[in-house]
């Protein structure tokens, strides 16, 4: 035992570098948390499934290149649609999710949130060898 413990980190910046429009959480092993406490815990989960067979049928590509492909796509979308814009370079974390995250679900990765109990999170970062 390090004292090591599954815990959440903030990331507010894109390479510390540029405020994230949208702070989020990774999660990882530490000594010590950052997720500020409300009094009400809670814990989720954004995530996407893709079927490999499915995938294949549509375009004739495994999954992995079909959910590497499309966001970049979406990005270029929000781009040219004016969704997303200013000078310089961005990292994504800096832009507005709202219609990204509609608009990838519209490309074929359609996304869920899942909210989790503490037993949930426990099963997640459980290490199974």
């Amino acid at each position: 035992d390090f004292g090591l413990q599954p815990v959440f980190k903030l990331v507010d910046t894109c390479a510390a570098e540029f405020e994230a429009a949208t702070p989020y959480y990774y999660s990882t092993w530490e000594s010590e948390t950052e997720v500020r406490k409300t009094g009400k815990d809670k814990i989720a989960m954004i995530y996407n499934v893709t079927d490999h067979a499915d995938c294949y049928k549509e375009v004739g590509a495994q999954a992995v290149s079909y959910t590497t492909g499309v966001p970049p796509v979406v990005g270029a979308m929000m781009l040219f649609a004016g969704h997303w814009g200013g000078e310089g370079v961005f990292n994504v974390e800096q832009l507005p999710p709202q219609p990204f995250m509609e608009e990838i679900g519209k490309q074929g990765l359609p996304w869920k949130l899942k909210e989790l109990s503490p037993s949930d999170q426990e099963e997640l970062f459980a290490v199974k060898t």
